[in-house]
């Protein structure tokens, strides 16, 4: 039996569009988008369609839409990512309590990969400097921070 193609709506084409622009560094972050008027005669496609992608884009935390102005590529941060999942993270637990257990999870898992991590960027520092000066040396020296 083949298999069925599944409709897409016409802002999906916009998003996955605008999307694979601002990947490829044709719109870099900071930057503004083409204005919404621009946007429909690029891609032939009415009002609607742009908006819905354009809002589409700006809940996944990838641009900002200002009233009066065109939306803009976000720079990424550390700090709105972690806003991001905090926001989806407590979304989730209003809805589905239950879900606590897989959220901790989560976090242990990423926590022990940063861990992994820290202790092994800390060992290539401390074997960098010469043998005489000790760990405490060098992590002290890796954090920035005076004894």
């Amino acid at each position: 039996m083949a298999e069925t193609i599944p409709r897409r709506k016409l802002y999906q084409e916009v998003l996955d569009r605008l999307m694979d622009r601002i990947r490829s560094g044709e719109i870099a972050p900071g930057a503004q988008l083409p204005s919404e008027r621009e946007l429909m005669e690029q891609y032939g496609v009415g009002r609607p369609a742009i908006r819905e992608a354009l809002q589409a884009l700006e809940r996944s935390g990838i641009v900002e839409i200002m009233h009066g102005e065109r939306a803009r590529v976000v720079v990424p941060t550390a700090e709105r990512l972690i806003a991001q999942v905090a926001g989806g993270a407590m979304h989730l637990l209003r809805t589905q309590p239950d879900m606590l257990g897989h959220l901790k999870e989560a976090r242990v898992f990423l926590e022990t990969g940063l861990a992994r991590t820290c202790s092994c960027v800390l060992l290539s520092s401390a074997r960098r400097w010469s043998t005489s000066r000790s760990l405490s040396s060098a992590i002290w020296r890796f954090t920035g921070r005076s004894r």
